[in-house]
């Protein structure tokens, strides 16, 4: 019972962040357009950086969490948010 409480929190969360990141990625201030660029020049170099590879799906995407790139970099929780943890900021 307690593991599934935790679950339910962790899924909360994520999604606290999923939607703080969309909205970051709308009207980003200077200094997170400057982290988000950063962050982008390490996806682009990782292993782990997947494309959907459909003409409908057009993106890339982070192979160990799935999250879409180019709203991830906009994540509020920085280097944690990185699930290889290569993210200095």
């Amino acid at each position: 019972m307690y593991f599934e409480y935790i679950k339910k929190i962790k899924r909360c969360m994520d999604f606290i962040e999923i939607a703080k990141s969309w909205i970051n990625s709308m009207n980003p201030t200077p200094e997170m357009e400057d982290t988000a660029n950063s962050r982008i020049e390490i996806c682009n170099s990782c292993e782990e950086k997947k494309h959907t590879g459909t003409e409908i799906l057009n993106f890339f995407y982070c192979g160990k969490c799935g999250c879409p790139l180019q709203k991830k970099i906009y994540s509020p929780n920085g280097i944690e948010a990185c699930p290889l943890k290569k993210w200095v900021k």
